[in-house]
């Protein structure tokens, strides 16, 4: 389903048979969990997956903090994947505890007012906090489809493509998921994103202004292990648009309202995706 195709992350850990043993024996919010994210947060520390891009990523965005901050900051990066893999089994083992997980749900009047207007979503999401989480709540809660899992491909799709598979997906959903902090590839546009210029993916805002549709800001962030809080709402609209085109523009206000979520918990970002390719190669 839509929450498989969405949570690449926790399937590579479900198939290991090693994090399969401690998806059977490890008990919700027990103390073996915290030793166990612990644990692996020290293995992370000396041999995590992508230490050096996020440490180029982090240096690329906070140049002026100090090391040990950004390594700070990189390890509870770790932190937070390692626990959003536990909420994960907990709610794999007993699909009712994904309400239990999303302790607090801010905005969702959005949805229900836009939806209730007879108008579709587009769901502006990242890689912060528990961001499987969204997908996993939001199936329970409407007709919902996630795209993050097919974000290159679909990127890549010329207008009237991507017009078609749009049609298609709102034929059976009224809410559409789509990743907003990727990098744009070679379709992608030169954007202002944490603080620097960079190659920004433009799908969210295209998808968007195809169908019409309302476009909502959707993160969830880590109030506490196996506490979750997600949050919705509209991107800014301040600003003027000169000449940047009206993808631009609104590919634009989506980033300001990212990069302010994701600097309130820069923790909890997915500081281990090549978000920043060339840009970093060529700063530092």
């Amino acid at each position: 389903g839509n929450r498989r195709r969405c949570i690449v992350m926790s399937d590579i850990f479900c198939r290991d048979n090693f994090f399969s043993l401690f998806n059977k024996t490890i008990k919700r919010e027990g103390l073996t969990a915290k030793l166990a994210v612990e644990f692996f947060c020290i293995l992370a520390g000396i041999a995590g997956p992508r230490r050096d891009i996020a440490r180029r990523n982090l240096e690329f965005v906070f140049p002026s903090k100090p090391k040990f901050k950004r390594e700070q900051i990189m390890k509870e990066s770790y932190k937070n994947l390692l626990w959003s893999f536990f909420e994960y089994a907990a709610w794999q083992k007993d699909p009712a505890y994904v309400n239990r997980v999303a302790a607090e749900v801010r905005g969702f009047e959005h949805i229900e007012k836009a939806i209730s207007n007879g108008r579709r979503v587009i769901a502006v999401s990242a890689c912060l906090g528990n961001w499987p989480l969204i997908a996993a709540w939001m199936e329970g809660q409407m007709r919902f489809s996630c795209l993050f899992g097919r974000h290159d491909e679909i990127s890549a799709l010329n207008d009237k493509s991507l017009s078609e598979l749009l049609a298609f997906e709102f034929q059976k959903s009224d809410v559409i998921c789509v990743a907003g902090d990727r990098h744009g590839g070679s379709s992608g546009s030169q954007l202002p994103f944490l603080g620097q210029m960079a190659n920004t993916g433009t799908l969210a805002a295209r998808c968007a202004l195809l169908s019409e549709a309302a476009v909502l800001v959707v993160t969830c962030t880590r109030i506490s292990p196996y506490r979750c809080r997600i949050n919705i709402g509209f991107p800014p609209e301040d600003g003027a648009q000169g000449d940047m085109t009206e993808v631009d523009f609104l590919t634009l206000q989506i980033n300001r309202e990212l990069e302010r979520r994701i600097l309130q918990f820069p923790e909890q970002w997915l500081w281990q995706q090549k978000r920043f390719i060339g840009e970093v190669d060529e700063r530092l």
